[in-house]
C-alpha cells in the first residue's frame, strides 16, 4: 500500500500543471486567453494621487555580494510621473512610465529610472508554467525589460513579489491577484456602461413615440390624403413638444390684411 502511495505521489508530482495556451495582447492592462480575458483595471490607480499603485522592494538574492537597497514602483494599465528629485533633469527620471526604479547611488544620491513603459507592454506565454507574462520595455534603451508573471490567486486582491533584477537590465517579479484569472475581473469600461445606458434609454423613448405615430396616422380621416411620413414624424414631435414645453408651442400670428 506505501509503494502505491510512493508511486502515485510521484506520478502526480510528475504530471504538468496544466494552464493556459494562449495569451495575446488586448490592451495595457489586458491579455486574450484560450480560457477568457485577464483585466487589471481594478487594480490600476482611480486617479494620479493613487499611482503608482505597487511599492516593490528588492529581493535578496544569498551569497551575492554588492547588492543594492533599490526599490520599485508599478502602476497597471495607466502611465504615472515620479516626482523629479533633486540630482534628475527634464531628460532622466521616471516620466509617463508603468515601472520605475528607484536607485540609491552612493555618493551620488537617488535617482529614478525608466525600467518599463505601456506603450511598450505586451502579453506573452509562460509555456513552462501554463501562465500569461505581462512584459515592459523602454523606448531609449531596447535592452531593458521587466516581466511580472501574472499568477492566479482567487484569495488576493492584488499582491506583488520583491522584484529580481538580472545583471544587465532584466527584471522580474509576479503579481498575486484573482485579476490575474481569466474571466474574474472582467467588466465592462464605464464609456461602454453610459454607451447601454443611453442607449436603453432612447430605445425606451423610440418605441412608444413609434407607437404615438402609428395611432396619428390611422386616425386621419379615410379618403384624405396622408402625408409623408417625414410630415406626419415632424407634426408628432411638435405635439409632444406642445404639450411637454408650451413655452416652445409655435407663436401664432395674425395675418396681414
Amino acid at each position: 500500500m506505501k509503494l502505491l502511495l510512493f508511486h502515485l505521489v510521484v506520478f502526480l508530482a510528475s504530471v504538468r500543471v496544466q494552464g493556459i495556451k494562449k495569451c495575446t495582447k488586448i490592451d495595457a492592462c489586458r491579455c486574450s486567453t484560450d480560457e477568457g480575458e485577464i483585466n487589471l483595471w481594478r487594480l490600476a490607480g482611480e486617479n494620479a494621487k493613487d499611482r503608482p499603485r505597487f511599492n516593490i522592494p528588492e529581493a535578496i538574492v544569498a551569497n551575492i555580494t554588492g547588492q543594492t537597497k533599490d526599490s520599485y514602483q508599478w502602476n497597471p494599465c495607466d502611465s504615472w510621473t515620479a516626482k523629479r528629485l533633486p540630482n534628475e533633469t527634464a531628460e532622466n527620471g521616471c516620466k509617463d512610465v508603468a515601472v520605475c526604479k528607484i536607485q540609491k547611488i552612493h555618493e551620488l544620491g537617488t535617482f529614478h529610472v525608466n525600467i518599463g513603459e505601456q506603450k511598450l507592454s505586451d502579453c506573452v506565454l509562460d509555456q513552462q508554467n501554463g501562465r500569461c507574462l505581462l512584459t515592459y520595455r523602454v523606448t531609449t534603451n531596447k535592452q531593458i525589460k521587466t516581466t511580472i508573471a501574472l499568477v492566479c490567486n482567487e484569495t488576493e486582491e492584488g499582491r506583488v513579489d520583491a522584484m529580481i533584477s538580472s545583471f544587465p537590465n532584466l527584471y522580474s517579479t509576479s503579481l498575486h491577484s484573482k485579476c490575474a484569472c481569466p474571466g474574474r475581473c472582467s467588466s465592462l469600461s464605464t464609456g461602454a456602461i453610459v454607451g447601454i445606458v443611453i442607449g436603453s434609454v432612447a430605445g425606451f423613448l423610440f418605441l412608444p413615440f413609434v407607437v404615438f405615430i402609428c395611432c396619428l396616422r390611422c386616425k386621419l380621416p379615410d379618403g384624405v390624403p396622408k402625408p409623408s411620413m417625414c410630415t406626419t414624424i415632424k407634426d408628432g414631435f411638435e405635439l409632444i413638444i406642445a404639450e411637454c414645453c408650451p413655452c416652445c408651442k409655435r407663436l401664432q400670428y395674425t395675418p396681414i390684411a
